[in-house]
């Protein structure tokens, strides 16, 4: 019956040859032939060896970009100005620098204005009482910033304390500081041994006779007596 049926199809117009097709294509030819031409659905047998298509896996989705806890885009840092007001509001009005100094370095007993960041940052050794110490590293790297180009002038013939200098202005300013001061204790002084030469007391002091009038009364005594005109 199968054979009469196959020669009935092959004898019929449009009848193509499966033989020269893939195994589907054939079984399906066979199969449409004894049942109609509605036969069409395809044929996935593991016995015969054909496997479904693979389906295509979706593309993965590209993560968002990483955004620091704090919200402050270190990649792009905002450019302050080298100045007091400028570094003031970058190290005490930013979380910027908290992972080298501490969140306690803006804190109780921070600087309040850049002013105060000013007078703390330009001392070596911290007030004996009520100092952050966090706030006054912090004040000391802010004031190396804002000092960096006397900092580097002071290293011109050394190029690799200037490199130094400008990656550590901490600690850079705190050697901007003893020079400073051994500057200022190599400077001559008036006759009171106090006034730094050149300055307007010594002026007063060198002209007609070390005028006394120029200094109140508690430094005129001591004057005198150094003049011996006591």
């Amino acid at each position: 019956m199968i054979d009469r049926a196959i020669k009935a199809r092959r004898q019929q117009p449009g009848y193509q040859d499966f033989s020269l097709k893939p195994l589907g294509d054939r079984i399906r030819g066979f199969l449409s032939g004894l049942f109609g031409e509605g036969y069409n659905r395809p044929i996935y047998s593991g016995s015969l060896g054909i496997k479904p298509p693979e389906a295509e896996e979706p593309a993965a989705a590209t993560p968002p970009a990483a955004v620091p806890p704090s919200g402050l885009d270190l990649s792009r840092p905002k450019p302050f100005a080298m100045t007091p007001e400028g570094q003031f509001d970058r190290y005490f009005k930013t979380p910027e620098f908290d992972y080298v100094f501490g969140a306690g370095s803006r804190g109780k007993g921070a600087p309040a204005d850049a002013a105060a960041m000013e007078v703390l940052g330009n001392q070596l050794m911290a007030p004996e009482k009520d100092t952050n110490i966090a706030s006054m590293y912090a004040a000391q790297s802010a004031m190396g910033r804002v000092n960096q180009a006397a900092i580097q002038e002071m290293y011109k013939d050394r190029p690799d304390l200037q490199k130094w200098a400008a990656a550590n202005p901490m600690l850079a300013q705190r050697e901007f500081l003893k020079s400073e001061q051994r500057r200022a204790s190599e400077m001559p002084t008036a006759p009171d041994q106090e006034t730094v030469m050149g300055d307007l007391g010594s002026r007063a002091q060198d002209e007609g006779g070390y005028s006394l009038e120029a200094y109140g009364l508690p430094v005129r005594e001591k004057v005198a007596k150094f003049l011996g005109k006591k």
